[in-house]
């Protein structure tokens, strides 16, 4: 169903089949996996009771931690040495992607990231070559990332828990810690952002009274 200026109007075919009528999607759905021992479709979903692990937009999701799929790893660890800046942003693009479970991803990709520069020259030198061994090295066995626990029982606790999951976020960030610097200055001296964070303590504002 959509509405134009004249009037609502429906299909009487389905754009993308099944698929885009959840009603209909579903009661197939449960036709095909009617019978199947420890199978239950809810919503479109299809659930399998008992799985200790789970693939999910190129991550491995367990009770735990998260980590990295082991089909984008080993595509990054079969990359053969760079020889243009296409490949070098094939391989930062790839990387980005596993950044969360390479610490300090933009300090050690920076040799890398200096040739996407149009100001300098392509130099495949000692620094890119051992910016580009370490990062696959590393993903030989990339650490994982742990769940924060929740069910702490006090306030001490929480705020630690707290604490060690935003270091844990900005350590992961694809930033260096100098661009962090800029950054935080910039939001500091943000007039707007600054009564935002205010107001959020002290209370929501008139809306005409922001600027």
């Amino acid at each position: 169903m959509f509405i134009t200026p004249f009037g609502r109007y429906s299909y009487n075919r389905l754009c993308f089949r099944i698929s885009s009528a959840p009603e209909h999607f579903q009661k197939r759905m449960q036709q095909v996996l009617e019978g199947l021992e420890g199978v239950l479709c809810q919503m479109d979903d299809v659930l399998i009771w008992g799985a200790t692990q789970i693939k999910f937009l190129g991550q491995i999701i367990e009770a735990s931690g998260i980590s990295a799929d082991p089909d984008k790893v080993s595509a990054v660890r079969a990359m053969n040495e760079l020889s243009n800046v296409s490949e070098v942003r094939r391989f930062l693009g790839m990387t980005n992607h596993l950044g969360k479970f390479l610490p300090h991803l933009a300090e050690r990709t920076r040799p890398l990231r200096d040739l996407l520069k149009k100001s300098n020259m392509w130099t495949w030198g000692l620094q890119q070559q051992q910016a580009f061994d370490s990062i696959k090295q590393e993903l030989t066995t990339p650490p994982g990332l742990a769940l924060v626990p929740g069910d702490s029982t006090t306030e001490g606790l929480r705020e630690e828990e707290i604490n060690l999951y935003a270091d844990s976020v900005i350590a992961s960030l694809p930033a260096t810690e100098k661009r962090l610097r800029e950054i935080q200055t910039h939001q500091d001296n943000d007039d707007i952002l600054r009564q935002l964070k205010q107001y959020c303590v002290e209370g929501w504002p008139d809306k005409f009274s922001i600027g």
